[in-house]
Formats: C-alpha cells, structure tokens, sequence
C-alpha cells in the first residue's frame, strides 16, 4: 500500500449495500481532497474464515490481507447498517479500549482518533 491511505470498511455481508454505498463515497472524498489512496472493503471480503477467526493467524491469505491494510491506514471509515448497530457500537468501545491501552502491540496508539455517526 502507499505510504499514506485511508481504508473503508462497511458491516455487510450482502452486496449491493447502502451502507457500503456511503462509506464509498466518504472514502473517495476524503481520498480525493488529501490525495490519499483509498480502499473499501465489507465483511463479505474477508471469506469464508472471519466467522470462526479467533486470532488474525486463523484468517485465510484474503482476509489477513484486508486485515493487514486496515491496520496500515492512516485514515479508518466504518459503517454499518442502523440495523446492526449492536457492532459498530462494539467495535466502537473496542477501539477506544484499545487507544487507551499501553500495550506495546497497540496499533492505534499514535494515530488520531475521531467519530462520525449518522441515523436514517
């Protein structure tokens, strides 16, 4: 990947999605205005693995690669159905746990953080 990207990722296993319609055009947007290289995966991406992953290592080569993208961007967009809020709202509290955490393997240690939400 570029030095500098900004990753999109969309809670759906189904495609064609609203949700990841939308997380597609904030990535383009923030992609295009800072000339950033811009990617936009949904769960469906991961394969077949992702449901019975408990460790990065049990996701196959497609899913740890998306996996390894994502930890890599410089700029995270997640989007979910309102639907499935119950992930996103995980996920959410997750990342903040781990922003907070002083673990040396903290991926998100140094980078900034913030949040965007939105209801129908």
């Amino acid at each position: 990947m570029p030095a500098s990207t900004v990753i999109g990722l969309s809670g759906n296993f189904q495609r064609p999605s609203k949700s990841r319609s939308l997380v597609a055009d904030v990535v383009g947007r923030i992609g295009r205005q800072y000339g950033l290289a811009a990617e936009v995966y949904d769960l469906f991406d991961f394969g077949d693995t992702l449901g019975a992953a408990r460790h990065a290592s049990d996701l196959d080569p497609a899913g740890a690669k998306i996996l390894k993208n994502i930890l890599a961007a410089d700029i995270l967009v997640v989007g979910t159905p309102p639907t499935k809020a119950a992930i996103p709202a995980f996920s959410n509290s997750s990342l903040i746990c781990s922003t907070h955490c002083r673990c040396r393997a903290n991926p998100f240690s140094s980078r900034p953080r913030g949040a965007v939400t939105g209801t129908r």
